[in-house]
């Protein structure tokens, strides 16, 4: 168990960043309890001390002491001074002394070189707006996408971007094939939104298709309007409208 230098905070063994604050504490494996150990040592040394102390005097009071005391009673009470023993302890250099072995011992670490991260990076979909260009600009990619794969002779990867009505409106995957077989080429420009929201982006766009037909190679621009729906990340064609110029 782990606490955070800057506010305290009680952390996970593994953790790299305090939740609360957001210091970096990949590095510190520092015990709250390990601070105690000063306070303990100092205490045990004034037991000694006072010990040695007594000890020191009771070990004066022999039985001749004890004999002459008895004989002088009758004599007035002088008063002895006793001189206590002198303890010269500098506590807080000792404090730092340990301090300074605990963090010798904890791999060399200086705390006060640890610094706090001035800008915490969040994660981009934090802050991302749902309905951002960023969603319009991969829906446009999409349908780019289907049509290169289309020129590409990739009938499946095209066939799979349509949605099931739209499968079904084209028969069947062969029907499909062979209804694209001859295109040579397509090319996608002058695309613009209609309309779009959090999952569905309707766009309009021309058509540039080169295919074989009787032999030789024509070329087709047709002018069209794609629905784009989000389904798990993955944008699918639900509708297309084209006519041909």
């Amino acid at each position: 168990m782990k606490f955070c230098h800057k506010c305290g905070q009680q952390l996970e063994d593994g953790d790299a960043f305090c939740y609360k604050c957001g210091v970096n504490v990949s590095n510190i494996n520092i015990s709250k309890n390990n601070f105690k150990t000063p306070i303990i040592i100092l205490l045990s040394l004034l037991l000694v001390c006072t010990g040695i102390f007594v000890y020191e005097n009771y070990d004066k009071k022999t039985p001749t002491n004890i004999a002459q005391n008895s004989r002088n009673s009758s004599r007035p009470n002088k008063i002895t001074r006793v001189e206590m023993p002198k303890i010269d302890f500098d506590f807080n250099e000792i404090i730092e002394r340990m301090r300074d072995k605990e963090t010798s011992t904890n791999n060399s670490m200086n705390l006060t070189e640890i610094k706090t991260p001035q800008n915490v990076q969040l994660p981009e979909f934090t802050y991302t707006p749902i309905n951002s260009n960023r969603n319009i600009d991969s829906a446009k990619f999409a349908l780019i996408e289907y049509y290169t794969a289309i020129a590409d002779g990739n009938f499946r990867t095209a066939y799979n971007m349509l949605s099931y009505s739209m499968q079904d409106y084209m028969n069947s995957f062969s029907d499909f094939v062979a209804g694209h077989a001859d295109v040579i080429s397509n090319d996608v420009s002058n695309i613009s939104v209609i309309s779009s929201d959090d999952d569905e982006v309707i766009l309009r766009y021309t058509l540039t298709s080169r295919d074989k037909f009787n032999g030789k190679v024509r070329t087709q621009i047709f002018y069209g309007t794609a629905t784009l729906n989000n389904f798990g990340g993955d944008w699918i064609i639900t509708d297309f409208n084209v006519r041909k110029s």
